[in-house]
């Protein structure tokens, strides 16, 4: 079941170092919510989690 990641929380440039691996629509494998928010940003591409946990 895809979800929407909450990118609302993460306002500031920058993550927090915490590791929680999921696998985005776009199919790599992120680090973490975070790092995913700020990969739609920067792309502007509307990707979903798809599971927690690597791809």
């Amino acid at each position: 079941l895809k979800r929407t990641p909450n990118c609302n929380q993460y306002k500031l440039p920058g993550c927090p170092r915490d590791f929680s691996p999921m696998c985005g629509s776009n199919m790599p494998t992120h680090p973490k919510e975070c790092s995913l928010c700020m990969k739609i940003r920067e792309d502007g591409h509307d990707t979903k989690i798809i599971q927690s946990g690597p791809c």
